[in-house]
């Protein structure tokens, strides 16, 4: 255990010869607000995506199913062209005498150029075609969600002196989705008017922005009146 267990929160083991500072805490909500400046673009898109169909699917509203279907696809041809630009940089790396990459505390890490050859490649491999937009949206989540926690393993944790079990990620967008399924409250949600994710200030806030209220109660009013004119009409 380290000399300072507030370096990291709750701390449940570290290897008794490490001294560093990456140690086992716990994950909370603040770790998500987080990710937008840890993962890329695209990861954080799949991110935010996936929620949006998780919350589509809780409250049975098509049009939130669609739209989230719709940013997956998006999500997922930015991803691979991510990992197109980085494969790239790393078979001109290759393409060099043997390249030295600097680490932490200044350690130095010599790497083949074959070795940076195959992890291009790897990258540059196709996941494998999305899913039909006639799919099943909960297949769809299950297997999004499924491949995200391939990584998360159940463990036996120990806090303040108390053990209960818990699920032990290495990373950290692997550990947000199993904060979200736990049902814990992330602070993302679509907005209501335009559709775009915002940080929520507050549970009930649905809207990303006093513009967006303001046209989402106009619209809906407008809605009202339009039902109740209809219903006239019928009655007439």
């Amino acid at each position: 255990m380290p000399d300072d267990p507030r370096l990291a929160g709750e701390v449940t083991w570290t290897h008794p010869n490490y001294r560093g500072r990456w140690l086992v805490r716990q994950f909370d909500r603040s770790d998500i607000d987080g990710l937008a400046e840890e993962f890329s673009v695209g990861e954080l898109k799949r991110f935010m995506s996936i929620l949006g169909l998780l919350q589509g699917i809780a409250s049975k509203e098509q049009s939130k199913i669609a739209q989230a279907r719709a940013r997956l696809d998006q999500a997922t041809s930015l991803i691979h062209e991510e990992k197109l630009t980085l494969a790239k940089s790393l078979l001109s790396m290759a393409g060099h005498s043997v390249p030295v990459l600097v680490g932490e505390r200044k350690s130095i890490l010599q790497v083949e150029p074959n070795a940076l050859s195959s992890l291009a490649a790897d990258l540059m491999k196709s996941d494998g075609p999305t899913m039909s937009h006639q799919a099943d949206p909960k297949r769809v989540l299950s297997a999004e969600i499924t491949k995200e926690l391939r990584q998360v393993k159940l463990v036996l944790w120990c806090q303040s002196d108390q053990l209960r079990p818990a699920l032990y990620s290495g990373q950290n967008l692997a550990a947000a989705y199993s904060f979200t399924l736990l049902g814990g409250w992330v602070g993302w949600i679509q907005c209501a008017n335009c559709g775009e994710f915002f940080r929520q200030s507050r549970r009930d806030k649905k809207w990303c922005s006093d513009a967006c209220g303001n046209a989402y109660r106009v619209r809906q009013s407008q809605a009202k009146k339009r039902a109740e004119i209809a219903r006239e009409r019928k009655r007439r």
